[in-house]
């Protein structure tokens, strides 16, 4: 999966819109469409910041054994 693609399915799992969710993330309307839908590539940072307003943890999976090895931080909101 692409970084456009996961940020895709974190948006589809917010109950509103993608604007809404950029909104919310204090961003602009089309913060997330352009990431969506421009084929941009996202930092992780990013991803986790998009996660942490979905409730998903961003992690780093052992291919392995399965055992996750860390989990990606989102940046620190502010509080409203």
């Amino acid at each position: 999966m692409q970084a456009d693609d996961v940020v895709r399915a974190l948006a589809d799992r917010y109950s509103g819109s993608v604007r809404e969710l950029s909104a919310d993330m204090g961003r602009s309307p089309n913060y997330l469409h352009t990431s969506i839908y421009k084929r941009s590539d996202p930092r992780v940072g990013t991803v986790a910041e998009i996660g942490d307003f979905v409730g998903v943890d961003v992690c780093l999976v052992d291919r392995a054994t399965g055992e996750t090895i860390a989990t990606i931080d989102p940046p620190i909101r502010e509080e409203d």
